[in-house]
């Protein structure tokens, strides 16, 4: 599953695999893998915030 994910305010949030903060905008994430129950964590405790908009992502293709 994935979802769009903001940090909260204030907050910086890294991704575990490439130590790179998530960014202020927010972006995808997945819930499964590896990382889901690090992503799920910082869902839980308010580090992250769902968003229910996610962010379109442009395809190289150019198809939605």
């Amino acid at each position: 599953m994935i979802v769009f994910v903001k940090p909260k305010d204030g907050l910086m949030v890294r991704d575990p695999k490439t130590k790179v903060p998530i960014p202020a905008e927010g972006m995808n994430i997945a819930l499964s893998g590896a990382d889901g129950t690090y992503w799920r964590r910082r869902i839980k405790d308010g580090s992250l915030i769902v968003s229910p908009n996610k962010k379109e992502e442009k395809r190289k293709d150019g198809v939605k």
